[in-house]
């Protein structure tokens, strides 16, 4: 496995946590909610800007499913910011509409992983 690989992999993972903590988030106290939401924010922008960087090393199909996944974090950081998430309800529509987002950037990053791997299989069988 190599360096372009590895980076595919531990995005999803990373993006993985990053759902699992918008699911948490929940059941949270507003104030916590809050918190949390603010830090995903953040963490969705760095993995936006991840994965726009690794597609530029990838093949057609990989590169498209991590830029399609790139859009998925952007359009759920504006999402966020969008709502002043002042109440209890408006913070869960914001991590309701967060979470909606990182499952999509999830699934796109994860079709890029096997788009990788179908890829290596197809050199190694030729």
């Amino acid at each position: 496995m190599n360096s372009n690989d590895n980076a595919l992999d531990k995005m999803r993972a990373d993006l993985q946590s990053l759902h699992e903590s918008l699911s948490a988030t929940s059941t949270e106290d507003r104030a916590s909610a809050h918190a949390r939401l603010r830090a995903a924010r953040g963490d969705a922008q760095r993995l936006a800007a991840s994965l726009k960087e690794q597609s530029q090393k990838q093949d057609a199909d990989v590169r498209q499913h991590l830029q399609k996944a790139a859009v998925s974090l952007e359009d759920a950081v504006v999402q966020a910011k969008d709502q002043a998430a002042t109440d209890e309800s408006e913070i869960k529509a914001a991590n309701a509409a967060m979470f909606a987002r990182v499952s999509e950037a999830v699934r796109h990053v994860s079709q890029a992983v096997a788009a990788k791997r179908a890829s290596a299989a197809k050199l190694v069988r030729s």
